[in-house]
């Protein structure tokens, strides 16, 4: 009987660039290795908890196996108690939010968690002796409040101090979706072009560079890649591939969740071990922009 990978995103480019580098993924992982005795399901989650909710009931009764996706942290944060539900295992290749893993028992992440990614953005803020102060901001999204909650804690006992006032800030940061940070980064006065701007990791995408105009301040806090010379643009392609790697070899398991428990899986990513559904050897990083392209300057 086949094994069935259920997948779930949005898959239409005109909502999200982000469908380019999954549907990419999945391409390069059907054309790259043998995917006989696998079948593969296609469920759109609109990013949003009414969708995660309903693309997991579909998925569900279409029987998939595993399932690689919700890249959203809101469509996932609604879908994952169906799945535990229904025993079925979720691989998260890029939803970030804190709890996701912590409340069920099938979810298993392979991106960092918000509290890495904030972890070395406040150490990133701290190391600055002339950043007193933070306008801390957010999207909305459940993706960019959870990051923004995980910042706000973890500098909350520092001496920085968090200001509700643009002008009064000695740096920004703002969470949020690629387009939400797209638009927040053009509307910004050009009085602030030279303040210290920190994004999160949906704003590592080709397509921000190509929307917004250079910033020499500006540094984005997201995945650190496998190796040298893989571009930051390239870590959600890289975390979609690898989801998929892992649900190939969990085809050849008894157990799934006895697998993803105990298995060490050798990915695009490099190793994948998970403990508490968090994937050990994940690590964060901060990227700036040179040349029109991605570089790191610090990671943990």
């Amino acid at each position: 009987m086949p094994f069935c990978i259920g997948l779930s995103a949005i898959f239409e480019s005109d909502r999200t660039v982000h469908a380019r580098t999954f549907l990419a993924a999945i391409n390069h992982f059907i054309n790259s290795h043998d995917t006989r005795g696998l079948t593969f399901i296609f469920e759109d989650d609109d990013a949003s908890p009414e969708g995660g909710r309903g693309a997991a009931r579909r998925l569900i009764a279409r029987g998939a196996d595993v399932v690689v996706g919700h890249f959203s942290s809101d469509a996932a944060s609604a879908a994952l108690p169906l799945y535990a539900s229904s025993g079925i295992p979720v691989l998260l290749p890029a939803a970030t939010k804190q709890d996701l893993v912590n409340e069920v028992t099938h979810a298993f992440r392979l991106c960092p968690s918000d509290n890495d990614l904030m972890t070395l953005l406040a150490r990133q803020l701290l190391t600055h002796a002339s950043i007193d102060s933070v306008l801390l901001t957010h999207d909305s999204t459940e993706h960019g409040e959870s990051l923004a909650r995980s910042l706000a804690a973890l500098l909350e006992p520092s001496r920085l101090r968090i200001t509700s006032s643009l002008d009064h800030a000695a740096a920004l940061v703002y969470c949020g979706r690629l387009n939400n940070s797209i638009r927040y980064v053009n509307e910004l006065p050009e009085r602030l072009r030279d303040r210290p701007l920190y994004l999160t990791d949906d704003a590592l995408s080709s397509w921000f560079i190509e929307q917004t105009a250079p910033r020499d301040t500006l540094g984005i806090v997201g995945l650190a890649t496998a190796g040298p010379g893989l571009a930051a643009g390239e870590t959600y392609y890289q975390e979609s591939l690898a989801a998929l790697q892992i649900a190939r070899a969990l085809s050849h398991c008894e157990s799934l969740l006895d697998a993803l428990q105990t298995t060490t899986f050798d990915t695009v990513m490099g190793d994948v071990q998970f403990r508490d559904g968090e994937n050990r050897f994940t690590r964060a990083a901060l990227w700036t922009v040179r040349n029109r392209r991605f570089i790191p300057f610090t990671s943990a």
